[in-house]
């Protein structure tokens, strides 16, 4: 209302948003709980996201300085084991051995992984529900077609 107008008490409320809400006791209480919990869990959303985007950087400098950490404590295990060889042996024959082995079998280890990894991403399941459909498709126009 204006400043100075009086209450004639003939003022129409305006409309709610939604029809019939104020009908129903509590549901308007309900759906502002609702939309008041929806807006607060966008925010605790909108900041985490903000916080990740600004760790992403730092894990990134990070995962460039664990490779060669790995590839060295790798190689380090396997020069240990070759060292045990060559002394329990005494052949060095046996020690390069003992050394391109533990390489081979990282190596495979990890194409195994690499292989597992690629028939996930295959979409096996879908790829059956689509041979599944083409079947009884072909099916079905060849008896429509018959």
């Amino acid at each position: 209302m204006e400043a100075g107008a009086r209450n004639t008490g003939t003022e129409v409320p305006p409309e709610p948003l939604v029809p019939g809400l104020g009908e129903v006791p509590g549901l308007k209480e309900s759906v502002l709980l609702a939309l008041d919990s929806g807006l607060t869990l966008f925010k605790l959303f909108k900041s985490e996201a903000s916080l990740a985007l600004h760790t992403l950087p730092i894990i990134l400098a990070l995962d460039l300085y664990r490779i060669p950490t790995h590839l060295l404590t790798w190689l380090s295990l396997c020069g240990l084991v070759a060292a045990g060889v060559q002394r329990w042996t005494d052949n060095w024959v046996w020690t390069a051995a003992a050394f391109f082995s533990m390489q081979l079998l990282l190596t495979i280890a990890i194409e195994m992984k690499v292989h597992q990894l690629q028939e996930k991403m295959s979409f096996p399941e879908s790829r059956k529900g689509l041979e599944s459909l083409q079947a009884s498709l072909k099916q079905r126009f060849k008896h429509e077609n018959a």
